[in-house]
């Protein structure tokens, strides 16, 4: 439908622009979706206010979202269906790739924090739902009948076309398309450098004056590109600079942060769900011990573990991050 067969032109079928839709599209709504569910649990909360969220990823997707119901109207309207079709791509994108993945932690709060970004994901993947619908009608069912509770329709196609409309007050549409700039241009900068992006910097160095003063756009660019400091220089020769220099300090917290990845990929091999709490057993050398103390909270933090024992493992699994090895056993708890 997005294609120039819609406008009578000439069109090659293409199985790899078949898959490509597939994968992108289709496959990112459904991990969405999937996400969701993972999280969603009992929780029937229904008395937010979604515009009045002060979270500025709640604030950016809601907007994000009625621009897009905007710009399939106005091609709609115009009998332009294959214009229509390019937007959800990019929303779709953007609500996988930035929203969700910046809104993770969030989704492991049990606090009001959480209960807004389920209520936030749940409105914006309904009315997503309804924007695909006569392109993707059973995707667009699929997620409908997943999402909907007692009171609502019994079918997506049973719904009217959306109308939700939200004001730009604050210009968040503008300021996060800079940081999102600008961690590109950052994780473009690391690759030149060849340092992995889970090995923390010291500090990050902008050109752009847009953020200037905006704290919870600095927390979003430092935890993309994992850096301790950002900081705005008008005297810069290019867009952003990167401390490169890793201290002893920094590459401790490269190696438990590798190390928190790691016990994650064995949580999931062992079937387990975000919410199960676990006991984490390591047995790792003398000198790694200092590190396993020094970020003992954040390893419990971030793979939801109770405890922590520093004990010898004898049925466990070795893992290696940074060349260190550490073995390990997971129990439920």
């Amino acid at each position: 439908m997005g294609s120039p067969a819609v406008r009578g032109e000439d069109l090659y079928f293409s199985e790899k622009g078949v898959g490509e839709v597939g994968r992108k599209i289709i496959g990112r709504l459904a991990n969405v979706v999937a996400f969701y569910e993972l999280y969603v649990g009992q929780n029937n909360e229904t008395k937010i206010d979604l515009t009045k969220s002060s979270n500025v990823l709640d604030q950016w997707i809601l907007l994000r979202l009625s621009e897009t119901i905007k710009e399939l109207t106005t091609c709609l309207n115009n009998y332009e269906i294959d214009r229509a079709v390019w937007p959800i791509d990019d929303f779709i994108d953007d609500l996988s790739t930035w929203y969700i993945r910046r809104s993770r932690d969030r989704f492991k709060d049990e606090g009001e924090d959480k209960k807004q970004a389920l209520l936030t994901t749940r409105f914006v993947l309904l009315e997503t739902a309804k924007l695909i619908a006569p392109f993707a009608p059973f995707m667009a069912e699929q997620i409908y009948q997943k999402l909907r509770k007692e009171n609502d329709l019994l079918s997506v196609h049973l719904e009217a076309w959306p109308t939700f409309e939200l004001a730009d007050k604050d210009d968040v549409l503008v300021k996060m398309k800079e940081a999102r700039n600008i961690v590109s241009l950052g994780l473009e900068f690391r690759q030149s450098m060849k340092v992995k992006v889970r090995q923390p910097l010291a500090e990050v160095k902008i050109k752009s004056q847009t953020l200037a003063g905006q704290e919870i756009y600095h927390q979003l660019i430092t935890d993309e590109l994992n850096v301790k400091k950002i900081s705005f220089d008008t005297n810069l020769g290019e867009d952003i600079w990167l401390d490169g220099e890793i201290t002893e300090e920094l590459i401790n917290e490269g190696i438990a942060r590798e190390l928190i990845r790691q016990i994650q990929e064995k949580r999931k091999q062992l079937g387990l769900n975000p919410s199960d709490k676990i006991s984490l057993a390591i047995e790792t050398e003398e000198s790694s011990q200092k590190i396993l103390s020094e970020f003992a909270e954040q390893i419990k933090l971030g793979t939801t573990s109770q405890e922590i024992k520093y004990e010898k493992v004898l049925e466990g699994e070795e893992v290696v991050a940074n060349e260190l090895v550490f073995r390990i056993k997971i129990s439920k708890v």
